[in-house]
């Protein structure tokens, strides 16, 4: 009796192909699964990471979906508890930003309020003290000046007398008086000018009598007759007849500023003031320019001078602009360019 093999190797073929076929299938369920976790973990990270872009750029999304568990759904959690609070904060923030803008517009309508307010208080004192300059001048001029004068007639009277004294007085009187009466009428006349020098600087009678350019062209001249060693020049374009009274002070106050800083510190040896009145533009421009030493602007040391030409300008509504540069102590000079609406 033999043993044959065939039937061994057929069962064994056949037992060896279902297992085939059930590992072949097992693999296709396999891969298929894989597929389908791979999709949905893509799908829920690619929600995630759109999120987290539209986070980055500010804008925050509505809450998204949380489709899985595990350490997915705890991310989507946490994007949508970050979003919600970024959100939140961002409202907060621009809450904020607007009351805090609200509360500087505020602020600054109140300062531009103030210097407002106190650009026309300035103006307002100008003006009662120039009204105070001119009362003072007009009663210096009318009271004082017409005692001097009496008081020189009463000398001169006296004089008069003691020419008129017999020649057999005794001459020692006779002289003495007339000594005395000399010196009352020296007195009196030294009087009369200081006056009338005080009426001129408180009231420049020049200004009433030849008008803007007049008066700052005697002022000119007055200044070269007095400073040899500084050329003043002025000129003087367009017609300033209708130029108010009040700027017209402004404006002659300021070139006499200028002027007396252009002797006292830039020791400038030329100076030229230049005037100009378009009327279509309804401006009035100011140049007033040197070639001496400049000076620091916004310096502690600078006088009150500069401060008052600026609350001038700024009273009338004007531009004031000063261009100077003191560079090793080398002479640069001074420009003050103004410009102001009439």
């Amino acid at each position: 009796v033999e043993m044959s093999p065939t039937d061994l190797q057929r069962t064994q073929r056949r037992r060896f192909a279902i297992e085939l076929i059930v590992a072949a299938f097992g693999l296709l369920i396999s891969i298929w699964m894989a597929v389908q976790l791979s999709r949905t973990l893509s799908a829920s990270l690619r929600t995630v990471i759109d999120a987290c872009r539209m986070i980055r750029i500010g804008r925050y999304p509505a809450q998204i979906d949380i489709d899985s568990g595990g350490e997915i759904g705890e991310l989507q959690t946490s994007i949508n508890a970050m979003a919600q609070s970024l959100e939140q904060s961002t409202q907060e923030l621009e809450a904020k930003v607007v009351q805090r803008t609200s509360e500087l517009q505020s602020s600054r309508n109140e300062a531009l309020k103030a210097i407002d307010e106190k650009r026309k208080l300035i103006q307002q004192v100008q003006n009662v003290v120039e009204e105070e300059r001119k009362s003072i001048a007009i009663e210096v001029h009318d009271e004082l000046n017409a005692s001097l004068i009496s008081v020189r007639l009463q000398a001169q009277r006296i004089a008069d007398l003691v020419d008129g004294i017999p020649i057999n007085a005794p001459h020692a009187v006779s002289g003495e008086i007339r000594q005395h009466a000399l010196s009352i009428k020296q007195t009196a006349r030294t009087l009369y000018e200081s006056g009338r020098a005080l009426v001129r600087r408180l009231r420049p009678e020049v200004l009433d009598m030849l008008g803007l350019t007049g008066a700052i062209m005697e002022m000119v001249a007055g200044y070269n007759s007095l400073h040899a060693s500084c050329h003043f020049e002025c000129e003087a374009v367009g017609d300033f007849s209708t130029v108010e009274n009040t700027a017209a002070m402004s404006i002659y106050r300021i070139v006499q500023e200028a002027l007396s800083n252009c002797i006292k510190h830039a020791h400038a040896s030329q100076v030229r003031v230049i005037l100009n009145r378009n009327p279509p533009n309804q401006f009035l421009t100011l140049q007033i320019a040197d070639d001496g030493s400049g000076f620091i602007q916004n310096n502690s040391t600078n006088g009150i001078g500069l401060v008052g030409m600026r609350e001038r300008v700024f009273a009338l509504g004007g531009e004031i602009q000063i261009v100077s540069e003191q560079v090793d102590h080398t002479d640069t000079g001074t420009v003050i360019n103004i410009k102001l609406p009439i």
